[in-house]
């Protein structure tokens, strides 16, 4: 069965308000980097991308905290997008 390598969230600021911009993981409020977790934990599946708004410019790329090994594999593989209709 095939899986994707990644995934990305979009709307996390409607978790809380406080969330709407931001650009860092770290900046995310406990309860959106635990739902973050949690759905890493479900699914199996890393989150690279976090949406914290609705443009382009208000989302966490989280790539970059990720070993070079996992990195190879995402640009090698689909993403899968949650929240799109």
């Amino acid at each position: 069965m095939k899986r994707p390598s990644s995934i990305a969230i979009h709307g996390v600021d409607y978790l809380d308000y406080r969330n709407k911009g931001v650009t860092e993981f770290k900046a995310l409020t406990e309860g959106a980097r635990d739902f973050v977790a949690w759905i890493e934990r479900e699914l199996g599946v890393t989150v690279n991308f976090v949406g914290t708004g609705p443009t382009n410019e208000e989302s966490i790329d989280r790539r970059e905290d990720i070993s070079l090994e996992a990195l190879d594999n995402f640009s090698s593989r689909n993403e899968l997008v949650l929240g799109q209709a």
